[in-house]
């Protein structure tokens, strides 16, 4: 009689090795990787095939589409197109720019263009010849002075006229059909962004087109109590761009690629150059080009901008990091008797927060924010007194004409 063998014996083990789970994992991992090993050496062999048996019928199934190769070519700009582009923005820009020089009563045009005599440029606003520079430019209003343009013609520099909220001077030549410079503003660039520096001299041909980065606001950090100051009247906000300042950039306009003039060069107190954004004067534009006289609202206080004060105490920050603390010297109040402010209820220790519903921040000042407005102009703002939040109205007058 045949006997069965018994579950425990060597032919039967040998049987469930064969069928069992953990020997089909083991198969199942070596395909894959066999797999992706021979697709690596597949992808290795089609592009050496590629690069030296171009021409082969069969090999062109493998490329690109010719329009795709064609777009991603297009994208990477050459030195040619580079160069093609700045000269267009040199064509387009210069033709806005004066050079402004002091008056030299020899009445040889050699003995005008010299860099004894070179005090910066500025931009011009319209086509009769309003034009705008900064106070670094001309430092002295009713000094003789004559404005060259980029096709040397010469004019005299009349009717200057300070921003009395800015550092920026208003003038104007005796000219017709001038190229108007259009204007940008900073804030509306992204960091790092290339921008340029747009400059020409009295006899020089062409104009230069430097390059450079813009490096975003420029933001101080008071060393003392009295440096932290601030009042509701004076744009002092700057950009910062990533080029060393020269004399020979005083003023000079900085311009986007598209040819927007984002702000004026000015000097610092580090090596490299800083922009006054022209849109602190974009408001008062209107009042200027019809030749009226320059107004600017006033809110009427003195303050310290939180985030950017140091070592004020928590007793008085309320336990803020932003917002518009009003304080006092011996010189000033922090709330103006009978001002916009004092006629709103403000008082001295107050912290606003917002205005017309613009939260202030270490990027949005009180002074931006106020002067974007009119005297007449009546406004929401929001403070803290004592730990207690307030709302409230404050209805803006008019600063005294400096």
């Amino acid at each position: 009689m045949k006997v069965q063998p018994s579950p425990t014996s060597p032919k039967v083990r040998v049987d469930e090795d064969k069928s069992s789970p953990s020997r089909w994992r083991r198969i199942l991992v070596v395909s894959i990787l066999s797999g992706m090993i021979g697709g690596v050496l597949a992808l290795a062999l089609l592009r050496v095939a590629l690069t030296y048996y171009s021409s082969s019928p069969f090999l062109k199934f493998f490329r690109l589409p010719q329009e795709t190769e064609v777009r991603i070519i297009q994208e990477t700009k050459t030195v040619a197109e580079e160069q093609s582009e700045l000269r267009d923005l040199r064509e387009r820009v210069l033709p806005q720019t004066l050079a402004l020089f002091t008056r030299k009563n020899t009445g040889q045009i050699q003995d005008v263009f010299t860099a004894e005599n070179f005090l910066g440029y500025a931009v011009i606003v319209t086509s009769d010849g309003l034009a705008l520079t900064h106070s670094g430019v001309i430092q002295d209003p009713v000094a003789p002075l004559v404005a060259v343009t980029h096709d040397h013609r010469q004019f005299d520099v009349k009717d200057v006229s300070r921003d009395p909220a800015s550092r920026f001077i208003f003038f104007s030549i005796d000219a017709s059909d001038l190229s108007v410079a259009q204007f940008g503003n900073p804030e509306d660039e992204t960091l790092g962004s290339t921008v340029f520096l747009v400059s020409h001299s009295g006899l020089a041909k062409n104009g230069a087109i430097l390059p450079t980065a813009l490096q975003g606001q420029y933001v101080t950090i008071p060393s003392s109590f009295q440096d932290a100051l601030l009042t509701a009247e004076d744009l002092r906000g700057e950009f910062m761009i990533s080029t060393p300042f020269t004399s020979s950039l005083n003023g000079a306009p900085i311009s986007t690629a598209d040819g927007k003039i984002l702000g004026l060069s000015t000097s610092g107190e580090s090596a490299l150059a800083r922009g006054i954004p022209v849109s602190h004067v974009l408001p008062i534009f209107d009042n200027v080009i019809q030749g009226k006289s320059i107004e600017r609202p006033r809110l009427g206080v003195q303050y310290i901008d939180l985030a950017q004060a140091l070592n004020i105490p928590d007793t008085l920050r309320d336990g803020r990091t932003s917002g518009a603390l009003l304080v006092r010297t011996a010189e000033h109040p922090a709330v103006i008797t009978g001002g916009p402010a004092d006629r709103a209820g403000l008082q001295e220790g107050d912290i606003l927060l917002a205005v017309d519903g613009v939260s202030l921040s270490g990027r949005v000042r009180l002074q931006d924010e106020i002067q974007k407005h009119r005297a007449g102009d009546t406004l929401q703002i929001s403070y803290v007194r004592d730990g207690l939040s307030k709302e409230g109205t404050v209805t803006l007058d008019m600063r005294e004409p400096l």
